[in-house]
């Protein structure tokens, strides 16, 4: 997945990345991917905070049930009051697995 792709091709991307590894983060990241409301909610992040990984993580920090139906996801982005927001603002993936690895390096 390419970061700074256009957002619906970024979200399509990890659709099929996401396919065999997260059947449901698959199914959200293609909803989300052709629903244009909530990728207008998605533009208003910063495009560092864009990523699907972020914005899926931070819905389920605050109660979005995954597995489950984008419904779920849809209604918790669009009806968020900001705490969803706040937790994507504050919060960075590290998807790098040698980077996750580094402060182990020593002990192995």
């Amino acid at each position: 997945m390419e970061l700074w792709q256009d957002l619906v091709e970024q979200y399509r991307s990890f659709a099929q990345h996401a396919r065999d590894e997260s059947p449901c983060f698959h199914d959200w990241a293609s909803a989300v991917a052709d629903d244009q409301e909530v990728l207008t909610w998605i533009r208003q992040l910063p495009r560092i905070k864009q990523q699907p990984n972020l914005v899926f993580a931070a819905a389920r920090w605050h109660g979005v049930a995954a597995p489950g139906p984008y419904d779920g996801l849809r209604r918790a982005l669009l009806q968020d009051r900001g705490a969803i927001r706040e937790t994507i603002l504050a919060r960075a993936t590290q998807t790098n697995e040698p980077g996750r690895l580094a402060t182990l390096a020593p002990v192995f």
